[in-house]
C-alpha cells in the first residue's frame, strides 16, 4: 500500500472514531510527531554562521547585488 492510499485508510479510520479519548491521543501523538520533526530540521545557527552570513550580504550590498523595495513590490505586483 502506498503512502496516499496508507493517509485515506488512516483518515476514515479517525473518522469512524468516536471516543474523544482516543482523538485526542490521536491528535497529541500527531502534534508531538510534528514537533519532532520540525525540531530535526531547525537547529539554532552558530554565531559564527551568523557573521559569515552578515560579511556575505555586506559583500552583495558592495557589489550591487541587491533589489530595492521598490523594484521587488513592482516585479511582484507585475507577475
Amino acid at each position: 500500500m502506498n503512502i496516499e492510499a496508507r493517509k485515506i485508510s488512516f483518515i476514515e479510520d479517525v473518522l469512524r472514531v468516536s471516543d474523544e479519548a482516543i482523538l485526542g491521543k490521536l491528535e497529541h501523538l500527531l502534534k508531538a510527531e510534528k514537533k519532532k520533526l520540525l525540531d530535526r530540521e531547525l537547529h539554532p545557527m552558530s554565531v559564527s554562521e551568523f557573521n559569515e552570513m552578515i560579511d556575505y550580504a555586506e559583500s552583495d550590498i558592495k557589489n550591487g547585488k541587491l533589489t530595492s523595495h521598490d523594484d521587488l513590490k513592482k516585479h511582484f505586483q507585475n507577475n
